[in-house]
Parts: structure tokens; C-alpha cells; sequence
């Protein structure tokens, strides 16, 4: 699942664990979560909290896609 974080300016705790939760859920099932196009407050945020450590991030759509493979 790739999700496009282009509109998102902010997340709350709320928005952050629902993340992680679908995160490993997807991973638990045999599915990946990809993040892309963060804003540079968000990608901070989620560095500061080492969730780029858990998370897959990619700087946009493509390389997103890219990652999954055909």
C-alpha cells in the first residue's frame, strides 16, 4: 500500500499509531506500507520519533512504485 502524504501538514499521536498499526498488519499478511511525498515538518517529525527507521519512506510516487517492483 503506498500512501501519498502530499496534503498532510500535520499528524497527531492518533494518525501516527494508526501508521504503525497498519504497518504491521500489512507486514503480518504478506503486504508492505510505503510513505512518500512528505513534507519536510512531517519527515522531521517522524525522524525525530525514528519511525524512518520502521517505516518505508520514498521521496515521491514513482520511486514508491519503483519499490514495489513489477
Amino acid at each position: 500500500m503506498i500512501v501519498d502524504c502530499s496534503s498532510v501538514d500535520f499528524l497527531h499521536t492518533v494518525g501516527i499509531s494508526k501508521l504503525v498499526s497498519l504497518h504491521i498488519r500489512l507486514n503480518k499478511n504478506g503486504g508492505r506500507l510505503i510513505l512518500c511525498e512528505l513534507k519536510s515538518r512531517l519527515a522531521e517529525m517522524f525522524q525525530t520519533l525514528r519511525l524512518d527507521q520502521l517505516l518505508e519512506i520514498h521521496p515521491n510516487v514513482e520511486t514508491a512504485r519503483d519499490a514495489i517492483g513489477p
